[in-house]
């Protein structure tokens, strides 16, 4: 076995991996078109010669998925926050989320005045636990955000029945898994709204960005609502006038998307069920070959889905295997073997300095909310600390490279696992 890279040694991996974002000359073009158009967003005035992107984009994903009605709103934050609103939950409200998740989530409950209340993650999945949810079930409880994360997805079978047996909402965070699909069903429409980032590394990318969708027509136009300062779309609009009329059921703000935004969107989403199938392809191949290599175990989704999307590739290190050595030694060790792509994954938000709500004045509401979110960092939430300590992830771009490329990934995995012994001397 040659020297470990992080000890001197030749890497496994030379040169880089695919970059991300991509791009290509349709996108350039769709930009382009945009910027000599002079329609830049939602309140410029309606022409049937420049149709309104947002909405384009909009009615092209929802198809994707196969949802009734999808509106495009600024950022993933932003459609947590207003899918949440569009539902009615507000001050005092308790949602039930995981902890083993970005800081989004529970952000944008408290930017609405709402409780998170953290629920432990399933250990085979990472995503967050039915028995976990339904223990944490309260009278306030008004919903419950299931984040599909990084390749595999929540139960949505079990998370649908609990919330039907005690008439809360179901919210699904899709941010990690566009395209993937449970039981032949798209990510996203299964609860009341689903919830999208199109962030610059999300699989579907525009450097900022976020979508909403929806079966319920009540829903979707309040959500419109929300996102264009309570106005919403007009099926017919005149033109040389807006595309959106005053409405003022519900008070909203400015989460509209761009019209530079939506066209990347549009051009990229024709590329996205194509680089699905190639990293679930990969994922596939990196299962059965890292099965094989002690110390690792790779993160499998459970069998109901039945089209993965990947957004980072986790593997489990075997403690008893790397006893002495400690899992940040081992992620250190596979980044040198692999240009840098070996990440630790998320650190479970009752421990994370990302999210202290009490940093902010805004959130001292009354004693009685103060005292709930400061139980936040006291949540016993033993298998969400377990994985993040021993769990690794390799980023999804690396998914979008050939075969070859990906036994470059099984050999540096093999060659940390040989060179046990060389990292515990050191």
């Amino acid at each position: 076995m040659s020297k470990l890279a992080i000890h001197g040694g030749s890497p496994v991996k030379s040169g880089s991996w695919p970059k991300w974002p991509q791009w290509e000359k349709s996108t350039l073009a769709a930009v382009e078109k945009v910027f000599k158009s002079g329609r830049w967003a939602i309140s410029s005035n309606y022409s049937s010669k420049s149709p309104l992107r947002e909405k384009a984009f909009g009615k092209a994903f929802a198809e994707f998925l196969g949802a009734k009605y999808c509106v495009p709103v600024t950022s993933g934050s932003a459609s947590l926050e207003l899918a949440m609103e569009a539902l009615g939950i507000g001050a005092y409200d308790e949602v039930i989320l995981p902890a083993l998740t970005w800081c989004a989530d529970p952000v944008a409950v408290v930017d609405i005045n709402a409780v998170p209340v953290f629920a432990d993650c399933d250990p085979a999945t990472l995503c967050i636990s039915p028995e976990a949810v339904e223990a944490a079930i309260t009278k306030k409880t008004r919903a419950v955000i299931a984040v599909h994360l990084y390749g595999s997805m929540a139960d949505v079978d079990a998370l649908l029945d609990i919330c039907r047996r005690h008439k809360i909402h179901l919210i699904e965070d899709c941010s990690h898994v566009h395209g993937a699909k449970w039981r032949g069903k798209s990510a996203g429409i299964f609860g009341a709204i689903g919830c999208f980032s199109t962030q610059h590394t999300k699989l579907l990318a525009a450097g900022e960005g976020g979508v909403t969708v929806t079966n319920s027509l009540e829903l979707k136009s309040r959500i419109e609502q929300l996102k264009s300062n309570s106005r919403k779309y007009i099926d017919q609009p005149a033109p040389g006038k807006l595309e959106i009329e005053w409405s003022g059921e519900i008070m909203g703000g400015n989460y509209s998307l761009t019209e530079f935004q939506s066209a990347i969107l549009l051009d990229r989403l024709g590329r996205l069920e194509e680089q699905t199938l190639k990293r679930e392809d990969n994922a596939k191949f990196l299962d059965d070959e890292l099965s094989g290599i002690p110390g690792f175990e790779p993160i499998m989704p459970p069998d109901q889905v039945t089209r993965r999307a990947y957004y980072y590739y986790v593997v489990r290190c075997d403690r008893k295997y790397w006893k002495g050595v400690d899992t940040e030694t081992v992620r250190a060790a596979l980044a040198a073997e692999l240009a840098g792509a070996a990440e630790r994954i998320y650190l479970p938000l009752h421990r994370s300095p990302l999210f202290r709500p009490l940093t902010k004045k805004r959130h001292y509401l009354s004693k009685s909310y103060i005292a709930a979110l400061k139980r936040c960092a006291k949540a016993n939430l033993p298998h969400s600390d377990a994985a993040h300590a021993t769990c690794i992830s390799i980023p999804h771009p690396v998914l979008l490279s050939d075969r070859k490329e990906m036994q470059t990934v099984v050999d540096a995995f093999a060659k940390v696992s040989g060179a046990k012994g060389e990292l515990k001397a050191k």
